[in-house]
């Protein structure tokens, strides 16, 4: 997968959604999206 601008989302976005799992990058989504626990996070 190519690096891209975007970093893990800060802990602040996953504790604003009620999450509290790692951030997993997906393979797919432009390198832009992660999953954690049972939700996905894209940067927009």
């Amino acid at each position: 997968m190519k690096e891209n601008k975007y970093n893990f989302p800060s802990q602040d976005i996953l504790k604003a959604f009620g999450v509290s799992g790692e951030p997993v990058r997906l393979t797919d989504g432009q390198g832009t999206c992660y999953r954690t626990d049972d939700i996905v996070l894209k940067y927009s």
